[in-house]
């Protein structure tokens, strides 16, 4: 959201809507009146605008929490992607907008409603992570089946999975999986993403 300051020429004609601020209705048919997000608003409710912008600045103790909070939701949404293709026998890539959604949710709750840039990319790394996340337990969970039916045991962290999923996840990667995985991506980097000010005199 943008905040620019503009000069307004005068004029007896009745104010058009554009002419009013978006906020209260205040008439700014002549003088300075600033413009939020590309609609006009009088200086009192862009000064509000701008007081809103500095309180949502993360504080410094709350990036951690913000980082362990976004990664919690993504694997909840991973962990729910895996099951639903393991019972449906579908891989249903529409879940990674929820991946996304609580990757984001996760960061901006974490870092007490706060936004900044910075907690927009690790939302969106964490969305990735989500994803990779689910991958991961679909192949672990298809190569444990077929060790189990020729009576071996694998853990779901064996060396084996650990040393092979790279490269089964490229073998097996489609374009469905890019769309994916920038819709969680793009969905995450959205949540936590903060208000920006400009003025122009």
């Amino acid at each position: 959201m943008n905040v620019t300051t503009e000069e307004l020429q005068n004029s007896n004609e009745a104010a058009p809507s554009g002419d009013l601020c978006s906020v209260c209705g205040q008439d700014l048919r002549q003088g300075i009146h600033r413009s939020v997000d590309g609609l006009a608003a009088c200086d009192s409710c862009a000064d509000r605008v701008e007081l809103f912008v500095k309180a949502e600045q993360p504080a410094p103790n709350a990036l951690p929490r913000a980082l362990v909070v976004g990664a919690f939701g993504a694997l909840i949404a991973a962990v729910l992607w895996a099951l639903i293709a393991v019972v449906t026998g579908y891989e249903l890539g529409l879940i990674a907008l929820a991946v996304g959604y609580f990757a984001g949710l996760g960061v901006r709750v974490g870092a007490g409603n706060a936004a900044s840039m910075f907690l927009q990319v690790a939302a969106a790394g964490l969305a990735l992570f989500g994803v990779l996340a689910a991958k991961y337990m679909l192949v672990a969970y298809s190569w444990r089946e077929a060790a189990m039916a020729k009576g071996i045991t694998l853990s779901y962290f064996s060396e084996d999975i650990l040393t092979a999923f790279p490269e089964v996840l490229l073998e097996t990667f489609t374009p469905y999986d890019g769309l994916w995985i920038f819709i969680a991506v793009t969905t995450a980097y959205k949540l936590p993403a903060p208000i920006e000010t400009r003025r122009v005199d």
